[in-house]
């Protein structure tokens, strides 16, 4: 966890010397209004783990979102993630307001609605969150960045690069780590992986 913490301070930092304006990559880079970007792909786990149930297997999983900006300075940005085993499934659905501090450095907060089926249990959750998101722009090849968010129910990290393909289309990869806590089955959870998709931007 240290070393999530460190990366995130190194992107952090990077992100409010970024003022460049070479097209965008993911995230939105201005929120003006009108700007939208929508984002969906694959999760590939490397982990997932129950403290008080065993675990089997792991499956690809599927992500999307969208930000839409609403000007000065300001975004909705509402995003659906999905979490699986062999026998387990985690749905998060999520919308949160962001405001951009600086070029390149955003804080956000917002609500968590997280169902969990684990051990043939299914429950639902609400919670809210804040964050952190950053970014900045290495010239002719990609951009980096990342997010780090704490919750009641969930503390989630990422950090990821992506790449222009089109003016308006670009390839993200990315590695997350994200801790689901005080399950109603009882317990926390925590998946780890790589997400791999597209963003596609008007």
């Amino acid at each position: 966890m240290r070393l999530q913490y460190v990366l995130l301070a190194a992107l952090v930092a990077g992100s409010s010397l970024s003022f460049s304006s070479q097209a965008a990559a993911s995230p939105l880079k201005h929120y003006d209004a009108g700007r939208i970007a929508v984002s969906a792909g694959g999760s590939f786990p490397t982990a997932m783990e129950f403290d008080k149930f065993p675990t089997e297997g792991k499956k690809v999983s599927t992500y999307g979102g969208v930000t839409a900006g609403l000007g000065g300075r300001t975004a909705l940005h509402y995003r659906y993630d999905q979490y699986r085993s062999n026998q387990d499934d985690i749905q998060t659905n999520q919308l949160n307001l962001m405001y951009q501090v600086i070029p390149g450095l955003s804080v956000y907060g917002g609500y968590v609605h997280a169902k969990t089926d684990v051990a043939d249990w299914d429950k639902s959750s609400d919670s809210a969150q804040v964050g952190l998101q950053g970014r900045f722009d290495i010239p002719l090849l990609f951009t980096v960045w990342g997010t780090a968010g704490y919750g009641d129910k969930l503390n989630s990290f990422e950090i990821g690069v992506s790449k222009p393909l089109l003016n308006n289309l670009d390839v993200d990869v990315s590695y997350y780590s994200n801790r689901f806590k005080k399950l109603d089955q009882g317990g926390d959870a925590e998946s780890r992986g790589v997400r791999a998709g597209l963003t596609i931007k008007f």
